[in-house]
């Protein structure tokens, strides 16, 4: 069996692990505010924690559902899961984007929905967000895998820089809210998070290089 992974792409190479330990470096505020367009954002340790904090703070009717794209991480809807509210799924077009048409159509009784940027294509917000603003929706950008070069238009981002997106610290993540409250919120959430220990960024920042002593015995040996 051939690998194929995104996290772990086919020619990874050993040079490349030791140059993902070698430009590691901690996001400081200074970078924040030339990747986000701003100051008001929040440092995560994963785009998923990101997410977390996000659905913590919103408090979200619970009879109201929440919509997805049919193609996306897994991950996306754990927070939401976790937090007891239904997923609606919403079609993908043959790009694998979100579909506004099929969105419209399912739109009755959702509070929330995630549009996603996939693998680099960009999402035209716009009609998203004239269209939630409409039907009191409360409206997510996912930016794991395209950056915006644009002011938020969304009520809120959700970025992630694992070792695969598109812009990358090896780990970690971060929100952006059009609401300065709702980011006060989220901003004294994440300040009672217990911080990362040394040995859990440590085991992160080994994983590539682990991945690239592995991968050219993989057809040999397979997942052993």
């Amino acid at each position: 069996m051939n690998l194929f992974s995104n996290t772990i792409i086919p020619h990874f190479k050993l040079r490349d692990a030791w140059n993902i330990l070698w430009v590691y470096k901690k996001l400081t505020q200074k970078d924040g505010e030339e990747i986000f367009l701003g100051k008001n954002f929040t440092f995560c340790n994963a785009g998923r924690t990101a997410l977390s904090l996000l659905v913590e703070n919103l408090k979200l009717p619970k009879n109201k559902k929440i919509a997805l794209p049919a193609f996306t991480c897994a991950v996306v809807a754990l927070p939401f899961i976790e937090a007891g509210y239904e997923i609606v799924w919403i079609d993908t077009d043959e790009n694998g984007l979100i579909s506004l048409e099929d969105f419209k159509r399912k739109s009755k009784n959702i509070s929330a929905v995630l549009v996603v940027h996939i693998f680099g294509q960009e999402i035209n917000l716009k009609p998203w967000v004239e269209f939630c603003e409409k039907e009191n929706i409360f409206c997510i950008e996912d930016c794991a895998h395209f950056l915006p070069r644009t002011k938020i238009v969304a009520n809120a981002r959700i970025y992630s820089f694992g070792r695969e997106k598109i812009l990358s610290s090896i780990i970690g993540g971060a929100i952006v809210c059009r609401d300065e409250e709702l980011q006060k919120k989220i901003n004294f959430s994440q300040e009672s998070l217990p911080k990362a220990d040394w040995f859990f960024v440590f085991k992160h920042l080994l994983q590539p290089l682990i991945f690239a002593i592995s991968l050219p015995w993989w057809n040999f040996g397979g997942k052993i």
